[in-house]
């Protein structure tokens, strides 16, 4: 039987905070300043917080499993949007998600 590799893990940002910070920096790094972002499994949405802090005109679509795990801050910011949906069959074409 296949493992189902869509199990949702509320506690992974909170395992990993170092080398989360380090992974949003290098992405930060090596990013020129973009208008939209799209952040397919966002977790708590580290890189789309780093994003908008340091670009504060860009537009973000987080997408992850469960909204309970994406700071409220973040959800609370009208330049950030969010969507529940696995990776997979997230469906960017829909003008609804984007």
């Amino acid at each position: 039987m296949a493992e189902d590799r869509n199990i949702f893990d509320a506690t992974y940002a909170a395992r990993y905070p170092r080398r989360n910070a380090k992974k949003v920096q290098q992405i930060l790094e090596n990013l020129s300043p973009p208008k939209t972002l799209l952040d397919l499994g966002c977790n708590a949405g580290y890189v789309d917080a780093a994003v908008l802090e340091r670009f504060p005109s860009t537009q973000c679509h987080g997408v992850d499993l469960d909204q309970s795990v994406v700071a409220p801050s973040l959800l609370k910011d009208s330049r950030f949007r969010f969507t529940a949906s696995d990776v997979v069959n997230f469906d960017s074409t829909k003008p609804t998600m984007l």
